[in-house]
């Protein structure tokens, strides 16, 4: 799973400011790479899937604020990875 350091690396954040919101941001990350892939357990997530996730939260992160977002990129690697069909 992807930690709060993590993720903020990735963010190029070096400030705790935000700390909570990047945090509900992992969760919603999360949620949606299990939702879409059908894999309940997130501690088995490849790396491809925990780096779709960093995209998708680095775009939720860029575009706080407006309406909820969805990084097209993150679906198409979640929807690959798949263990439900696809219709």
């Amino acid at each position: 799973m992807l930690s709060l350091d993590t993720v903020k690396e990735y963010l190029n954040i070096d400030f705790s400011d935000n700390d909570d919101y990047i945090t509900s941001l992992i969760g919603m990350a999360k949620d949606r790479a299990m939702s879409i892939t059908g894999i309940e357990d997130s501690s088995t997530f490849n790396a491809e899937i925990k780096n779709a996730m960093l995209e998708d939260i680095a775009y939720m992160y860029q575009n706080r604020g407006g309406d909820p977002v969805v990084h097209i990129g993150s679906i198409a690697t979640y929807r690959r990875y798949s263990k439900r069909p696809m219709f």
